[in-house]
């Protein structure tokens, strides 16, 4: 498969590796191969690149990660809980406040997909959203921030 990559052509690689050691293999089959073909990559990459295996092996990826809730939301989580939260605190929040209103506001027995498309929460995660056709979040507020490896040090971008 690395050949056959080498030479497609490719402008570009798009990465979405969950197990480590796969993304590792990859990444070290990549400088030796094909490093001149830019990489992209998912949420994932924070979680590893910055081990010493993987001193240059990400140099120049871009890669997205979700961005941050809301400061309010941030700043009340430290105080309960005494540390920041974790990826994704913020959006099983969201979805346990949704749920909770459209059980006030509907109770039981509701059309809740007509419910959930027609109204307009306030989130920690996004502010003002509200769901599309297909349940899709639908906001003002960017709901990723993307993110470059530069000298091993990300640089958002």
């Amino acid at each position: 498969p690395s050949i056959k990559l080498k030479n497609s052509g490719a402008d570009a690689i798009i990465s979405a590796m969950y197990d480590e050691k796969s993304a590792y293999n990859f990444l070290k089959i990549r400088q030796e191969q094909f490093p001149n073909i830019p990489l992209f990559g998912d949420e994932f990459v924070p979680d590893h690149y910055m081990k010493p295996e993987y001193k240059d092996l990400y140099e120049d990826t871009v890669y997205f990660y979700a961005a941050k809730p809301n400061e309010s939301f941030v700043r009340k989580y430290m105080e309960k809980y005494k540390t920041e939260p974790v990826f994704g605190a913020a959006t099983a929040y969201d979805a346990t406040m949704i749920e909770a209103k459209m059980l006030r506001d509907k109770g039981l027995n509701a059309d809740y997909n007509d419910y959930l498309r027609s109204t307009t929460f306030n989130s920690a995660a996004y502010g003002k959203m509200t769901f599309d056709q297909l349940g899709g979040v639908q906001t003002k507020d960017n709901q990723f921030d993307l993110w470059k490896i530069t000298d091993n040090k990300t640089v958002k971008i």
